[in-house]
């Protein structure tokens, strides 16, 4: 015996932007659910996906995947310095994006500059001045990053701006992309002349800056999820990816962020750390 009918089981919700999908995800778990009563299965304690997520159980264990083995990281982490290849301000996205949220105020972003820990991470936030993120200009831009050192890791402080209205397109294309949407590449380039290609997915390393629902904030890969507030006490939802250099060896010469055109995302950089070599 077995299920039939279209796929979309809990995991690919995840990747769907569908206006209606609000309680999708728990009308999909059911028909699991159904089976184990049915068929005397039954091994949990009653609780659906939703419960797990509100109670912020679902959400660290799904964190907590994401730290992936790595063989050569050390202990400590620093703050790799983006603020000359910063070229806008999250203010200013944001007034171009969301006109209507922010109609009486024309400063919707207030966040000094500051080192902090996030997720154990040392990372830092460029508020209080002109530009304090990194964004590839549409359609095919990118820019260059400069690192000159050898990391264990590279940890990124970033997020996409998807357009809910958008949700027809997406809903459309999801099937194209089972991995998430595609926002654009980091592009690591190694002294020795090679390079490895870093896709930005979004629903997988990069996530919505805008998302009020619980059960979608979560990604395979985002370790962390730093939350910063707009001034209408607006969530400001910034995901953290840890990625574990496969050449820990090599120097690190520069990282090239592009962005993809294929689905209109407009990706975000706020901070980028990297983890020592022990």
């Amino acid at each position: 015996m077995g299920f039939s009918g279209n796929w979309n089981s809990g995991h690919t919700t995840l990747t769907d932007l569908e206006k209606s999908i609000q309680d999708k995800i728990q009308r999909q778990a059911c028909i699991y659910r159904s089976s184990e009563y049915s068929w005397n299965l039954k091994n949990d304690d009653g609780r659906d996906t939703i419960d797990y997520i509100e109670s912020g159980f679902l959400g660290a264990i799904m964190q907590m995947a994401a730290v992936n083995p790595n063989p050569a990281a050390g202990s400590l982490t620093e703050v790799v310095d983006i603020s000359k290849q910063m070229n806008t301000s999250l203010k200013k996205f944001l007034l171009q994006s969301e006109p209507d949220r922010f109609k009486e105020s024309s400063d919707p972003v207030r966040w000094p500059e500051r080192e902090m820990t996030i997720g154990n991470i040392k990372m830092k936030l460029y508020g209080g001045g002109n530009n304090d993120c990194i964004m590839p200009a549409p359609p095919n831009g990118s820019l260059s990053i400069i690192v000159e050192k050898k990391y264990s890791s590279l940890i990124f402080l970033h997020a996409v701006y998807a357009d809910r209205e958008k949700s027809g397109m997406f809903k459309k294309n999801w099937r194209v992309w089972p991995q998430g949407y595609p926002a654009g590449e980091y592009i690591i380039q190694y002294a020795d002349g090679t390079a490895e290609k870093l896709p930005i997915r979004m629903f997988n390393n990069i996530n919505n800056i805008r998302l009020g629902l619980d059960y979608k904030r979560y990604g395979q890969n985002i370790r962390y999820i730093h939350i910063e507030k707009d001034i209408n006490n607006d969530d400001l939802l910034l995901h953290q990816w840890e990625w574990n250099n496969p050449r820990p060896e090599l120097l690190i010469k520069n990282i090239i962020y592009t962005h993809n055109p294929q689905v209109d995302l407009k990706s975000l950089l706020f901070s980028l750390s990297g983890r020592n070599i022990k």
